[in-house]
């Protein structure tokens, strides 16, 4: 049996993506209706979804570009690894981190963060991210019902 033809990793699957995508959603709804100014947190939330489409493009080119690694991978370490194969992979991966001191700032009311404004701000980021890279996900389970390895 080849390598990509097993199942692929859940954290590839579109119906994971299709799970996240609402509490990712439900997430910022529940933060703007629970704030007492919620039109604080809109800058938050903006600069998370601005960060995540940027995020989910590096991730969606990494998808592309290690294909044939992802459809092989049997583990979330195996799917990081062939992701940090790239270097889309690698500023996807490295990006999350760094944005999240970005969205921290972005956060701070009155000099201190705003916990409730940091979630929704990284929710609004995951969203995004998660709704441009989608397409990658789809372009593998593709590949994978077919059986064979994805071309470049």
């Amino acid at each position: 049996m080849l390598p990509h033809l097993h199942p692929m990793h859940k954290s590839l699957r579109p119906s994971t993506y299709f799970l996240l995508l609402p509490v990712a959603a439900a997430i910022v709804v529940a933060a703007l209706v629970l704030a007492v100014a919620p039109m604080q947190l809109l800058r938050g939330i903006g600069t998370g979804a601005v960060l995540g489409v940027v995020l989910g493009a590096l991730q969606l080119r990494a998808i592309s570009d290690a294909a044939e690694q992802l459809l092989a991978s049997g583990s979330a370490l195996e799917v990081r690894r062939a992701l940090m194969s790239c270097k889309a992979g690698r500023f996807s991966i490295y990006g999350l981190w760094g944005v999240a001191g970005i969205l921290a700032v972005v956060s701070s009311v009155g000099g201190r963060i705003s916990p409730l404004g940091f979630v929704a701000s990284y929710a609004a980021l995951v969203f995004a991210r998660d709704l441009v890279a989608l397409k990658g996900c789809f372009m593998l389970q593709r590949r994978s019902e077919q059986g064979k390895a994805p071309r470049k």
